[in-house]
């Protein structure tokens, strides 16, 4: 995973979970969740996920803690939601949202 901007090194570590499911339908957005390192070795927070429903559709939330930022996607089922994010990590552009008030580590 290679890093968007220079952050501050991160006391988490690799996550125990395993994402054998998750890797095959969405291996980027499994990258996200589990890879406590960037590409060039440097550690990073981990990602969490939220999923909620709002008027009968499916959102799913990145949250990118190492970057204070937050991916939505929407859909009306959990895989086509998954898809989403996968395709807004992998598609270069996704649009993300910073958080108010947070800034990331440097």
């Amino acid at each position: 995973m290679k890093r968007d901007i220079a952050v501050a090194r991160s006391e988490c570590r690799e996550s125990p979970i395993s994402c054998t499911t998750l890797t095959t339908f969405a291996p980027t957005v499994c990258e996200w969740l589990t890879s406590a390192h960037y590409d060039d070795g440097e550690l990073r927070e981990t990602s969490t996920i939220g999923l909620f429903v709002d008027c009968g559709v499916l959102k799913l939330c990145l949250n990118d803690r190492d970057l204070c930022r937050t991916l939505y996607v929407t859909s009306d089922s959990l895989e086509g939601a998954l898809e989403a994010l996968e395709k807004a990590l992998r598609g270069g552009t996704p649009d993300w949202r910073p958080w108010k008030g947070k800034k990331p580590r440097k």
